[in-house]
């Protein structure tokens, strides 16, 4: 029953174009086949065809819980602004918010959070999903972004956007000047939503930058808020109890962020017993995993 709730929700496809996906999945009769990748298959496959775009990202999660993120704006205010847009409280154009921070600090799942409470599709686009290697492919994959998203009604989600808004400034090429122009130009002409997340705001041209109605930053997690995502993630290893000791030992784990605890509950998920210790270790390793950033770029610990 789940799974299916994602597929209503996720895939905006009429009941002929679901029925015919579901009638060729029944028609397979090798148990061998895998029928619900096929199911997905055929599923992307309409949505390519009847909407011009797939599926690709994965649901929020379910214990997801938007009051762990630590964002400069308050998140109440955040959801409550895009909603009055969408409403049409207010008689602008689009709406165009950025998302910034460290990876892991939880901007991608903090919009897909936003759209399921608008019950708005997430039109995801990456770098990779628009640069081309012909000349003016770039800028027609940019404009047809747009035009889809706003045709559709759809919050458009562009994510590692500092790889298309490059510094004009700087720029080596005509052609990344070229690309910066267009979707600057796609930015004013939008009628709807966009959020944009990078890990690398320096990067972003200044003309772009002052275009974004909202700058949001993430940054990791206040220490306030730790015992209740741990208990959230690893509750039912050991029935959310945590000793004093765990709970200081916890609280002294500097730079923690929600992808954290997501990879340490990945590697333990399939784990019966381990202890809070064994956890909070492992959450202290993951932390000297990142780098450091300093003004002039990155650098290892």
């Amino acid at each position: 029953d789940e799974e299916l709730e994602v597929i209503a929700k996720d895939y905006s496809l009429d009941p002929g174009a679901l029925n015919l996906a579901f009638q060729k999945m029944g028609a397979l009769s090798d148990e061998r086949v895998n029928k619900k990748n096929i199911i997905y298959t055929l599923l992307n496959s309409q949505m390519k065809l009847l909407k011009g775009r797939e599926v690709t990202e994965k649901p929020l999660e379910k214990f997801y819980d938007p009051n762990f993120v630590n964002t400069s704006i308050d998140e109440t205010e955040i959801i409550s602004t895009i909603k009055r847009f969408y409403d049409g409280g207010e008689s602008i154009r689009n709406l165009c918010v950025l998302f910034q921070g460290i990876p892991g600090t939880g901007k991608t799942e903090y919009a897909k959070y936003i759209s399921e409470s608008l019950e708005k599709n997430m039109n995801v686009k990456r770098a990779s999903d628009i640069l081309s290697p012909m000349w003016g492919g770039t800028e027609k994959q940019i404009a047809d972004m747009f035009k889809s998203a706003e045709r559709d009604g759809d919050i458009l989600f562009l994510d590692e956007c500092d790889s298309l808004f490059k510094p004009r400034g700087n720029a080596e090429y005509s052609w990344m000047v070229s690309e910066t122009n267009e979707l600057l130009t796609q930015m004013e002409r939008f009628q709807g939503g966009l959020i944009c997340a990078t890990n690398f705001v320096e990067n972003i041209d200044r003309a772009a930058m002052r275009r974004f109605h909202l700058k949001i930053k993430f940054e990791d997690l206040l220490s306030k808020t730790l015992p209740k995502v741990f208990e959230t993630f690893f509750g039912k290893f050991n029935n959310g109890e945590m000793s004093k000791g765990d709970l200081k030992l916890l609280k002294s784990i500097k730079g923690l962020n929600p992808g954290d605890f997501k990879a340490v509950y990945n590697a333990i998920v399939f784990k019966k017993d381990i202890s809070n210790e064994e956890i909070i270790s492992r959450l202290k390793d993951e932390v000297t995993y990142k780098v450091k950033r300093s003004p002039i770029g990155l650098m290892g610990d």
